[in-house]
């Protein structure tokens, strides 16, 4: 402007003014105050009269919508509506469109967002979020992807949705996954709703692991042995990386988060730790070396991990390995099996809220069969409906003429991995009954529990190092994690 000062909008949150002059920054405003997802402002400018305009665009499966919108300085006070904080650590479109669409709809509420990311310092953002959460800092949303879940959830803090769920005459369970809620639960009580989900798991072929179904430390041990010193058990894997991968599905198995009790000086952590030890210290990567996807071909890579966001991700892997595949789920004394993840948005109610009957309603409108037909696409979503119209949309068969004029099958998509390269057609029956039938049958949510994490990888070092036994290790362990997870509670 003839001020010297330009409008930018250099992320997603909001507009600001930048002197040329004095090189400093005001902030303008937060799109999200108005309605506006900033994820789809592309051109802002200040028109003669004083008004700011802008032009977006936003995207979905069926269509591109257009939008310019004019804001107008007024001193005429808006609609009184009660406020719902709904804080976070990061956000994405999805979350923003879904408040948008709430503030919108609702004649009562309005949500607002505190976000603490922090894009310049990551660390510090994180733990001013978790720090806010510990210190009872106000929210009535929370969005708990991004946090110990139990850690939290045993301090409290959270409304048992299972209670709301029962009250609510709109809420039927069975037109949900139920082991999808179910894992989610900690003693019986579900602290946090997730909007979607995602499949983890380690597969290997069918021919080295046969029916096997679980991935037992006896199991495992007994494969390694046979297949040879030429055979990885997983690509460039690490003693570090092996214990990761246990520990991704058994961590709960060695805490019990209602009586602080913990078992990591147990004989079934202690094979753990020595089946980890079996591995290099280092990853022995090396220039040229024969990509994974050959050597799963030829049984020289015993397991690939595998994360299914959906039916195409499951398609892709049974092209990769070129033959009937094993899903193990992940490496512990009992096998875990495949795990359950949380997607971007696992969504929690503060205990200390005065308005949970209005932040319950905007958690139901992320799980209405509305929204997640119309809105959860690139993630698995909790509601049965919607999962069975994915299936129908994976089916479907496109085609094209060629040159030919004959009638060609399209691809849904292609996708490449190292020298690896496959189109992926139309789902078929097999896929969609196999593919739902490893949905239904995870029920184990993946450990998100960093702290404890973080104990296990800096006291396990002088064991792999050959300093202490396995026993020491686990002992010094269960010492720190049973303090941690006490002073936690």
């Amino acid at each position: 402007n003839e001020d010297n000062q330009v409008y930018v909008t250099n992320d997603s949150n909001g507009l600001q003014l930048y002197d040329l002059v004095s090189q400093e920054t005001t902030d303008i405003l937060n799109w999200l105050d108005y309605d506006i997802n900033g994820d789809n402002v592309y051109i802002v400018t200040e028109l003669e009269d004083g008004r700011i305009l802008a032009y977006c665009e936003s995207y979905d499966e069926e269509k591109t919508t257009y939008e310019i919108i004019t804001l107008t300085e007024t001193d005429e006070p808006l609609e009184a509506k009660t406020v719902l904080t709904y804080a976070t650590f990061g956000t994405d479109s999805q979350i923003t469109d879904a408040i948008i669409r709430f503030n919108k709809n609702s004649e009562d509420y309005r949500i607002e967002v505190v976000d603490y990311y922090d894009s310049e310092d990551y660390e510090a953002g994180l733990d001013a979020f978790n720090e806010a959460l510990l210190n009872g800092e106000y929210a009535d949303l929370i969005n708990v992807s991004w946090d110990n879940y139990n850690t939290y959830a045993s301090k409290g803090l959270y409304v048992d949705l299972n209670t709301l769920i029962d009250e609510d005459s709109d809420i039927n369970r069975e037109d949900y996954f139920e082991n999808v809620l179910n894992a989610f639960e900690i003693d019986g009580k579900l602290y946090a709703m997730p909007t979607s989900f995602s499949l983890s798991t380690l597969a290997g072929k069918s021919s080295i692991w046969g029916d096997t179904q679980t991935l037992t430390t006896q199991k495992i041990s007994e494969v390694v042995k046979k297949a040879g010193d030429d055979a990885e058990l997983i690509n460039y894997g690490t003693k570090s990386d092996w214990l990761n991968l246990s520990l991704q599905g058994s961590m709960n198995r060695y805490i019990n988060w209602e009586t602080g009790e913990c078992s990591f000086d147990s004989e079934e952590f202690i094979a753990v730790l020595e089946l980890a030890n079996l591995l290099p210290a280092e990853s022995n990567w090396e220039e040229g070396d024969v990509s994974a996807p050959k050597k799963i071909q030829a049984g020289k890579l015993l397991l690939n991990g595998e994360y299914f966001n959906s039916i195409t991700d499951y398609q892709v892997t049974k092209a990769v390995f070129g033959e009937d595949v094993a899903f193990l789920g992940y490496p512990d004394a009992t096998g875990s099996g495949t795990l359950i993840n949380g997607a971007d948005n696992l969504i929690a109610i503060s205990e200390d809220s005065e308005y949970k009957d209005a932040a319950w309603e905007f958690i139901k409108y992320m799980i209405s069969e509305e929204y997640q037909c119309n809105y959860i696409n690139w993630y698995n979503p909790i509601h049965k409906a919607a999962f069975a119209e994915n299936m129908e949309q994976a089916a479907e068969i496109t085609t094209y003429k060629n040159d030919d004029g004959e009638e060609i099958e399209a691809p849904h998509m292609t996708y490449g991995w190292e020298d690896f390269e496959t189109s992926v057609y139309h789902a078929t029956e097999e896929d969609i009954a196999e593919y739902t039938a490893l949905v239904e049958g995870a029920d184990t949510l993946a450990s998100q529990e960093e702290g404890i994490f973080s104990i296990i990888s800096e006291e396990v070092e002088p064991f792999f190092a050959g300093q202490k036994s396995a026993e020491e290790v686990a002992g010094i362990i269960q010492s720190r994690v049973n303090i941690y997870v006490n002073e936690s509670r």
